[in-house]
């Protein structure tokens, strides 16, 4: 039988990749309304996002290299974003 931890860190990494997900789909949505191009207006909000998550985790004070996903694992996950949309445009 699994303990209670094992199942709360689990509810927290899936909670974490649902809101990783949800915002991806508005940030893709609001890209749409940039004056400059749509790769443009994407890099800016996944820059954008980056300091929100880092800034929300360091807040929260959650542990950079926790067992469960957390902000600090979003926000690299949109620098890769980032980075990814800079190398293609």
């Amino acid at each position: 039988m699994q303990s209670m931890e094992t199942k709360s860190l689990r509810l927290n990494s899936a909670r974490v990749l649902f809101r990783f997900g949800l915002r991806l789909i508005v940030l893709f949505d609001f890209a749409m309304l940039g004056p400059h191009g749509y790769a443009n207006a994407l890099f800016a909000l996944f820059i954008m996002s980056v300091v929100m998550c880092a800034a929300l985790a360091a807040i929260r004070r959650e542990p950079l290299f926790g067992p469960a996903l957390s902000n600090w694992d979003e926000a690299v996950g949109y620098g890769y974003l980032a980075a990814l949309t800079a190398a293609v445009t």
